[in-house]
């Protein structure tokens, strides 16, 4: 019986150490998820037309910054990116988000497409057919 007793105790015991790095494990994930919202961050996500997945954006802004720091230490990142967000603003006006919003991308496609990057002069504007330019499509009556 001494057998069976030591091993229901250590049994115990490991249940109790899973349980507490499970805990840990969360509160960890919460803490890393309030550090991806730096003020840099913030302003981004305040100039960007389509607020979607907060989180999401967060996680592949800061990969994004990391990412092209590395490349190229010499620029800001987060003010290049800030300025292309600005620019993507103004191609998507709310009144265009209401009519047009499936086809605004969200931030986290914007940041791992590097679309910072574009010529925001080629960035399709409200009057025309979407990334195929021209006219926007009408319906022809027959």
């Amino acid at each position: 019986m001494n057998n069976i007793e030591s091993l229901l105790v250590e049994i115990r015991d490991l249940l109790v150490l899973m349980t507490e790095q499970k805990k840990t494990r969360k509160r960890k994930s919460k803490v890393e998820a309030l550090d991806l919202y730096t003020p840099d961050f913030e302003d981004t996500w305040r100039h960007y037309p389509k607020k979607v997945n907060k989180r999401q954006a967060g996680k592949v802004w800061y990969k994004t910054v990391m990412r092209c720091a590395t490349a190229d230490p010499t620029q800001n990142w987060p003010k290049k990116i800030l300025i292309a967000v600005k620019a993507y603003e103004e191609v998507w006006p709310p009144s265009r988000i209401k009519s047009e919003g499936k086809y605004c991308l969200h931030l986290s496609t914007f940041l791992n497409q590097d679309r910072f990057e574009d010529d925001p002069n080629a960035w399709p504007k409200e009057d025309t057919n979407g990334e195929f330019g021209g006219p926007a499509w009408e319906p022809t009556v027959d």
